[in-house]
């Protein structure tokens, strides 16, 4: 469970092409930055029990009335990291046990013996059409444009 994030798609035409020009140790290197700051950015949208992504959903509250403490517990948001492909960075679950953890949250535990419907949707990650939050896109760009 993964989404992908396009150096082009965060740079005006402009700032593209100087992005182009440059060696391919310094496009990995940004690339690298952006992963990283990608992931502290979503880890401190998690931290506040919201969606990293653009109007995603975010339960707090279990259907018993308790909070959910799944993210200061578990081990699904360790597992979230980057990877380098052509054109940016690829971002989420890439172990198949933690991508199944990931993808019960974003369907309310759909198919689940026991949970389905029980838990509530947390988006952890944008849909396939979604994108991440606009401010978390702006220090996307803003990082990449102090390193090119």
């Amino acid at each position: 469970m993964t989404t992908k994030v396009k150096i082009k798609e965060l740079l005006s035409e402009q700032d593209y092409k100087a992005y182009k020009k440059l060696s391919s140790s310094k496009k990995k290197l940004i690339k690298d930055e952006v992963g990283y700051l990608l992931n502290d950015e979503v880890q401190k949208e998690l931290d506040q029990s919201r969606s990293p992504a653009n109007k995603g959903k975010f339960k707090k509250q279990l259907k018993d009335g308790t909070s959910s403490f799944l993210f200061d517990e578990g081990d699904l948001r360790a597992n979230l990291i980057h990877q380098q492909y052509r054109d940016g960075i690829e971002y989420g679950l890439f172990d198949p046990d933690e991508a199944i953890k990931g993808y019960g949250h974003h369907t309310n535990m759909k198919g689940h013996p026991f949970l389905q419907g029980k838990v509530g949707i947390r988006q952890i990650l944008p849909n396939k059409e979604g994108d991440f939050k606009p401010k978390i896109k702006r220090k996307l760009t803003k990082k990449i444009k102090e390193l090119i």
